[in-house]
């Protein structure tokens, strides 16, 4: 039988009189699982933007965008997301404050792909900001 002692190992042990118990150490709750874990849940709402946006219906050229933006998103939304402090909660006890640091860490990561696509429309029609 398979059992998580603190959330962070599993051990086995096995049944009967032998009470012998062999521990493998698996680090499930580590930062690096915490970032796969976005960027699954990110690429999969990525998708999801997209299907909606077209309808279920995603054009070659729409789904050749949304390929190649995928990993320049993802990226910045964990760097977003380490440069913030996001990744140092105590995911136990989240509270209002954190969700609220959550919150600005998501709308900074926006307004700055939001300003990237105002620039390279600027640079696109041959304008510049003034």
């Amino acid at each position: 039988m398979l059992t998580a002692a603190a959330g962070t190992a599993l051990s086995r042990s096995s049944g009967g009189n032998n009470s012998r118990t062999i521990s493998h150490e698996i680090a499930l709750y580590t930062k690096t699982n915490q970032m796969l874990i976005d960027a699954a849940i990110g690429a999969a709402a990525w998708g999801a933007a997209y299907l909606i946006r077209y309808e279920g219906l995603i054009s070659p050229a729409a789904s050749r965008q949304m390929l190649l933006l995928l990993l320049p998103i993802l990226i910045g939304q964990i760097l977003a997301s380490i440069l913030l402090g996001i990744y140092r909660f105590q995911w136990r006890y989240v509270n209002i404050g954190d969700a609220l640091c959550i919150a600005r860490a998501y709308l900074a990561y926006s307004l700055v792909l939001i300003s990237i696509a105002l620039w390279l429309e600027q640079l696109r029609a041959g304008r510049t900001f003034q």
